[in-house]
């Protein structure tokens, strides 16, 4: 969590390190996703084949403790996309086995420590961009002085830029006292070079200090790494249930079957419209209300914390929420509120209420909290068991998202404009309501037909049991 909401509010500075602009930037959380996704997928299989989950983790973090103090000292693009994808790669082994862990180990699909778990992550998302913002370069801000001899009658004068692309809020180098050619045009339509002196001075992004934050982020990894460490070393034994026979029975038949691999591609699809939606709105948050609302980046880092609080505290409320409603209801709600949040905020933004931007902030990251975890409850007790691979299918389906939204974003945002941002998301949350109709109605149908199944199931073993009585019988 400490990292992902890091990496949010570190955006525009580590534009300025590799002194690129956010159509090229957004490369590294595409990058991000390809790896998580990959990642994902590793981390299932390993988790099925080797059954060593503390020994994963404790390996993606302690390589995530070098990396992290690394990324920020790369001045090439190339470089640090190399690095964004071996930390996610790590990252996201850790995510799939301690879901899947926890989904096994605790009752009911793991309901009430998943969102604990997830809690955690919010905590950390919270405190990062804090911990970050003071290491943040301050905003650029450029004025141009100019004094120009001119000749002849009235003219207009186009003024010649300094032929550099400057990231939007964030500039990567100063122009003082360069000399410029003017174009007059006179009213007769003849055009006459007026040579002038321009002074451009720009007051830019001074040396960011972003690395201290990185490194804080590594100390944190550092210090997770060798706890899990020693838990290798001592481990604690802990008895596993045995997986029902029943169960697998059930899934044995043909209808089943052919409802629960429809209810698992429904899975993925919910997932890749809802989930994704956290891993991608708070990365760009910060660069919406700069641009578009011209805030500063400290209130842009203020504004994303306000967005992990609201999921912070949402978590903590699905501590309880698993508790006394189903999951299929705290979905719902969820995915209903979070349409209602997004229209908040693009009313909120079109009419400058910039108060009520603070407010959906939190009420985005209100809405989004539970619905992940939950998802994993849902599927854990509506569809099947959560298997490395499931667990997997899960994690991996956000991630495309993640891998391809924010280049859409970064096109439609840099080519039309800022507003994007809450339209696309928008967009999103309704695929998601009628992704998660769809497959609520088809694991109803899946529950019946198990139902059946173990009908047939229990007459044959009273049938068999039967049987062997009788033998036993005639035998004496």
């Amino acid at each position: 969590g400490w990292v992902v909401g890091q990496r949010g509010a570190a955006f525009l500075d580590l534009l300025l390190i590799t002194d690129t602009d956010v159509t090229l930037g957004s490369l590294l959380f595409t990058m991000a996703g390809l790896a998580s996704v990959a990642g994902a997928v590793a981390g299932g299989f390993l988790l099925d084949a080797v059954g060593r989950p503390l020994l994963i983790m404790a390996g993606a973090m302690l390589l995530n403790a070098v990396l992290n103090g690394t990324i920020p000292l790369c001045t090439s693009l190339p470089l640090m996309m190399t690095l964004y994808f071996l930390s996610h790669f790590a990252f996201s082994n850790v995510d799939v086995v301690v879901n899947a862990e926890l989904a096994k180990l605790w009752p009911g699909g793991g309901g009430s420590s998943l969102q604990g778990l997830h809690f955690s992550f919010a905590v950390g998302a919270i405190l990062s961009p804090l911990a970050t913002q003071p290491f943040l370069a301050p905003r650029a801000d450029r004025h141009h002085l100019q004094s120009e001899s001119h000749t002849g009658n009235t003219t207009e004068s186009f003024n010649c830029t300094p032929p550099r692309q400057h990231l939007l809020g964030s500039a990567a180098m100063a122009e003082n006292g360069s000399h410029y050619v003017g174009l007059n045009v006179s009213d007769s339509g003849d055009i006459n070079a007026t040579s002038f002196e321009e002074t451009c001075v720009e007051i830019h992004a001074g040396e960011t200090r972003v690395f201290y934050a990185f490194l804080l982020s590594a100390l944190l990894c550092l210090i997770s790494g060798v706890m899990l460490s020693l838990l290798v070393k001592f481990p604690v034994r802990y008895a596993r249930k045995p997986q029902d026979i029943a169960e697998r029975k059930q899934d044995s038949s043909g209808d089943v079957r052919v409802l629960l691999t429809v209810a698992i591609v429904l899975v993925g699809v919910y997932n890749l419209f809802g989930s994704s939606i956290e891993d991608v709105l708070p990365h760009y948050l910060m660069t919406f209300v700069v641009r578009e609302l011209d805030w500063s980046k400290t209130s842009g880092a203020h504004v994303t914390s306000v967005y992990w609080v609201g999921l912070a505290v949402g978590r903590l409320s699905g501590v309880g929420l698993v508790r006394v409603m189903s999951p299929a209801r705290i979905i719902t709600c969820c995915l209903l509120a979070l349409l209602t949040s997004l229209l908040a905020m693009l009313l909120a933004a079109l009419f400058r209420a910039h108060w009520a931007v603070w407010v959906s902030a939190a009420a985005v990251g209100l809405s989004v909290a539970v619905l992940f975890p939950t998802g994993l409850s849902y599927t854990h007790q509506r569809v099947s068991r959560l298997t490395g691979r499931l667990a997997a299918l899960i994690f991996t389906t956000p991630m495309c998202a993640a891998m391809v939204i924010p280049l859409l974003l970064a096109h439609l945002m840099t080519r039309y404009d800022d507003m994007w941002y809450v339209y696309l998301f928008m967009v999103q949350a309704g695929l998601a309501v009628v992704s998660f109709a769809v497959l609520h109605a088809v694991s109803g149908k899946l529950l019946k037909a198990r139902e059946s199944a173990v009908v047939v199931y229990v007459e044959e073993e009273e049938k068999e049991q039967c049987s062997e009585s009788f033998l036993q019988n005639s035998s004496l």
